[in-house]
Parts: structure tokens; sequence; C-alpha cells
């Protein structure tokens, strides 16, 4: 009987979604500068383009690149911010679920946290507490003889 990881499982399930759900309005850096290639590519040599203009994208380009490293970094940070505290989380079908964040998934450039067995997309969750301390042991009473 062969078992599986279900934080790998997950994970690839959650990227192959990542892909195929990407938001159609939106270009990336890859969209970016194959646009501004086959811009190039199709110039009029009697008449390029000019020079500011093409620095001027190149950098947007650059401005754009940044922009989305720092975007991969502060989910980073945020989901590291999370170990040790209780979360709430949402599944597709609208189910409500709780549990401690125990660690941080990265894989594909997809940050998850991890509860449990389960690896769980941070724009999954919907609440965040303080992870609630086990109550301490009421001391034994001292017997005298």
């Amino acid at each position: 009987m062969a078992t599986t990881n279900p934080i790998a499982a997950n994970s690839t399930a959650n990227s192959t979604n990542n892909t195929t759900n990407k938001d159609k309005g939106s270009l990336g850096k890859d969209d970016f500068l194959k646009l501004l290639v086959t811009q190039l590519r199709y110039q009029d040599p009697m008449n390029p383009m000019d020079n500011t203009e093409f620095v001027a994208q190149m950098a947007q380009f650059s401005s754009l690149e940044q922009m989305q490293n720092m975007n991969t970094t502060m989910a980073k940070y945020q989901a590291t911010s999370l170990i040790g505290k209780n979360i709430v989380w949402s599944s597709g079908d609208g189910q409500l679920f709780t549990g401690d964040v125990s660690g941080v998934y990265i894989s594909n450039g997809v940050t998850q946290v991890v509860v449990g067995d389960q690896a769980i997309d941070l724009d999954k969750i919907i609440a965040i507490k303080e992870k609630t301390p086990e109550p301490e042991p009421e001391p034994e009473p001292e017997t005298t003889t």
C-alpha cells in the first residue's frame, strides 16, 4: 500500500491551481519582457524606438520585477510570523477549520503554512488568534503529618 505525503500532494494541487487560475487581466514580468522583445523585433528599422522610451520601459520592467520579489519576501515573513498562532481558514467549499501553525512550507514560489499534516495557502486564512495557553496544573496541596 503506497502512502502519500499530504503536504506535498496539497502543494502540487495548489501550484497547479495557481497556474490555471492566473488572473487573466494581469501581466507578469515574463509577459512584460515578451511584449518588449516583440516590440523590438517588429519595429520599423527606418524609424526605431526612441531611446528614452526604451529606457523608460526597461525601468518599468525592473520596477515590476523588484515589486514581485518584495511581494514574495513579504509573504514569507507573514507566514513565519504565524508560527505558534491559531488560525481559522476556509476550504474551497465554505467549510471552516482551525488549528495551530507549526511551520511554513514553500514550493514553486508558493508560501503556505503548515497545520498538522496540511499546507494552507495564506489567502485561505480568515482569522488569526494567539495560541491559547494550556492551563497550568493546580499544585497538589501539601500534607503535613
